[in-house]
């Protein structure tokens, strides 16, 4: 156990070392950040599968509103979520941990995803259709991975609005009475062997003309999309917290540079 504090401290730090050197130059200064996530991401599905206890959280989130005009014309919701997951997770930013999830896969819990899942009312070979994204170029770009889908033998994904209501408790029985967001959502998670730490990212996208939005609408008459990188962790072994002060500091600058990698990948033509 051991081994994953020093592995989170040696990305968190990196993150921060990432954060001095590019702060000038990330595509969201003017990201708002708050103390909280997203409301009902603590009782998401994510979180009921990787901690069905419900223990209390640590939690922030990262918003940014962008003017429509900035992303390429028709860009629907999936595809903005798609292009923000790839750079989030297969960016530059999040390379440390890509390096080192090849050696410390045995701390990391694959067992709660594999038991969350089930097993085929059908066929009983469907448990081992798990899709599995190793490299940084099998990461789609256009399109979400599948439900189920685990990237770089780290985080899985455990629920997205671009699967339908049926897919969903199909995959994830337990599913059926959890809420979903309002808004176009994916949700990753992950949780290590020993239970002491369990993490949910959350992407979400929504537009001025939806409810969601309205409480931010712009005046100028333009339309806005507005990406909310939402985070929940907790200990599900012990219920204390998951990071100190100063690992919570280091932590979300990390998580600003991924946010801020996400945001790139959405910007970028083509």
């Amino acid at each position: 156990m051991a081994l994953a504090w020093y592995n989170h401290l040696l990305c968190h730090g990196l993150g921060a070392v990432f954060g001095v050197l590019l702060a000038l130059g990330i595509p969201c200064r003017s990201m708002k950040f708050i103390w909280h996530a997203s409301p009902g991401h603590a009782r998401s599905l994510g979180m009921h599968v990787i901690d069905p206890a419900g223990n209390p959280t640590q939690e922030e989130s990262y918003i940014l509103r962008i003017p429509l005009r900035q992303l390429r014309s028709g860009m629907r919701d999936e595809e903005i979520l798609a292009r923000f997951s790839n750079g989030f997770f297969a960016g530059f930013v999040f390379a440390p941990e890509r390096w080192i999830a090849p050696f410390v896969q045995g701390i990391i819990d694959h067992e709660v995803f594999t038991n969350a899942r089930v097993l085929g009312h059908h066929d009983s070979s469907r448990h081992l259709d798990v899709c599995k994204i190793d490299r940084p170029d099998a990461m789609p770009r256009l399109s979400l991975p599948p439900l189920g889908a685990c990237l770089f033998g780290l985080y899985y994904l455990i629920d997205t609005s671009a699967c339908s209501a049926e897919d969903r408790i199909s995959t994830f029985p337990s599913s059926a009475a959890i809420l979903r967001p309002d808004c176009s959502f994916v949700e990753f998670a992950g949780r290590t062997s020993g239970r002491s730490l369990a993490a949910s990212h959350r992407f979400e996208v929504s537009r001025d003309d939806e409810p969601w939005a309205n409480g931010c609408a712009t005046t100028t008459g333009e339309k806005h999309v507005t990406i909310v990188y939402s985070h929940v962790r907790s200990n599900p072994r012990t219920g204390g917290q998951v990071y100190s002060r100063l690992m919570t500091a280091m932590h979300v600058c990390y998580a600003h540079l991924l946010f801020a990698n996400g945001v790139r990948e959405v910007l970028r033509p083509g």
